[in-house]
């Protein structure tokens, strides 16, 4: 039984060891992410922004004007030559 015992001692110390050394792990990941400004993890789990479908109307229509405008400027330029 004495041996059983010394083992699970060998094996707890060796446990904790290994989260101190993933504490580490993980701190020195949080500075680096600090640094890049990525941010990695926290901007992963950031819910998106939910638009209603009369924004995404108005969205659409504003996009389609600019695509006409820009159309409409492009003919015009072409006539031009």
């Amino acid at each position: 039984m004495g041996n059983i015992s010394s083992t699970f001692q060998e094996l707890r110390a060796e446990c904790k060891q290994a989260h101190l050394q993933v504490e580490k792990l993980d701190q020195a990941i949080s500075v680096i992410e600090s640094l890049d400004g990525s941010g990695g993890v926290q901007q992963a789990n950031r819910p998106t922004r939910v638009k209603s479908a009369a924004s995404r109307r108005k969205m659409a229509e504003a996009q389609r004007a600019r695509w006409a405008k820009a159309g409409k400027n492009h003919n015009q330029r072409r006539q031009q030559r």
